[in-house]
């Protein structure tokens, strides 16, 4: 991404702050990394707790600001908790990256919830409460 006033890739994210559900493996970590290079906060969540702190400290020995914060992405308490540590940790979500991947078993409960399922739910919500 190159800003269109200044002409330099990622300036547009200096000094925000980014949470990257599903960051402590796979193609969220890779995400976190590159926000992190172009200059924004970020939050590397993960279930795994040595996971995202591993990633976390990747990001700080990098030079950026990262937090490590852990919960389950489909329960909108454990996202109330995380924004929470987001906010105290490094400051308010800018930027949300749903890179978490959520498997729901089991009969659906509405037609919302089928549009709507697991991540992209916890997405919704979590972008609503920032």
């Amino acid at each position: 991404m190159e800003n269109m006033q200044t002409g330099v890739p990622g300036a547009e994210l200096a000094g925000r702050t980014a949470l990257v559900t599903g960051s402590s493996h796979g193609i969220g970590t890779v995400v976190a990394r590159e926000l992190a290079r172009c200059g924004a906060a970020v939050a590397v969540h993960g279930r795994d707790a040595a996971a995202a702190a591993s990633v976390a400290d990747d990001i700080r020995q990098s030079g950026g600001t990262s937090v490590a914060v852990t919960g389950d992405v489909t329960d909108v308490g454990a996202l109330e908790r995380i924004r929470e540590e987001v906010h105290e940790g490094i400051g308010t979500i800018d930027v949300l990256v749903a890179a978490a991947a959520a498997a729901t078993r089991g009969p659906r409960r509405s037609k919302t919830s089928r549009r709507m399922s697991g991540g992209r739910r916890s997405t919704a919500i979590c972008w609503r409460r920032s």
